[in-house]
């Protein structure tokens, strides 16, 4: 009969520990004023008005896709500015852009015409440009990609540690 090995939390390495601690801390506080402004934004009493680009800043990142099989390229983002009056203040934005420019428009475009979303208790903080790609605009897709996704990365190092103390062919 086989016997069951248990998990000694003692044997855990400090670089383990720190790995898991790493990427607890970054769930936690990745992007948490983007999350919040989202989950506001999703949530709340929004108003409707009418905005300009008046700003696009085009940046590339270079991706290796070798490991996944995809290849390697350039991917650009595209930071638009834009700016909405609300009681007579103009308020200024950024909204980001994956790929293409916002709404595939020219970079000549510009001021570009847009609508903007915003919560009358602070439209300085809470603000977008409607119907931009990067935007999550439903609160199941809002949970899936800013709490489910670190939750599951939490939990994959969380296995594999503990795979590595139980098993010992596991990761050597």
């Amino acid at each position: 009969m086989k016997q069951k090995t248990k998990f000694e939390f003692e044997k855990v390495s400090i670089w383990e520990f720190l790995i898991l601690l790493v990427v607890i801390g970054f769930s936690v506080t990745a992007y948490k004023d983007i999350t919040v402004k989202e989950y506001n934004l999703i949530t709340g009493r929004k108003v409707t008005t009418s905005g300009k680009i008046i700003k696009i800043e085009e940046f590339e990142e270079d991706v290796d896709g070798s490991e996944t099989g995809q290849g390697s390229g350039v991917v650009y983002h595209y930071a638009s500015i834009y700016t909405f009056n609300v009681n007579d203040t103009e308020i200024e934005g950024v909204g980001l852009t994956t790929g293409e420019p916002p709404f595939n428009m020219d970079l000549e475009d510009i001021p570009f015409e847009v609508e903007i979303e915003y919560l009358p208790k602070n439209p300085k903080k809470y603000n977008r440009i409607k119907g931009l790609d990067n935007d999550v605009t439903t609160l199941y897709r809002w949970f899936v990609l800013r709490i489910l996704l670190r939750i599951i990365a939490v939990l994959v190092v969380i296995f594999i540690i503990y795979k590595k103390q139980t098993d010992p062919k596991f990761i050597k």
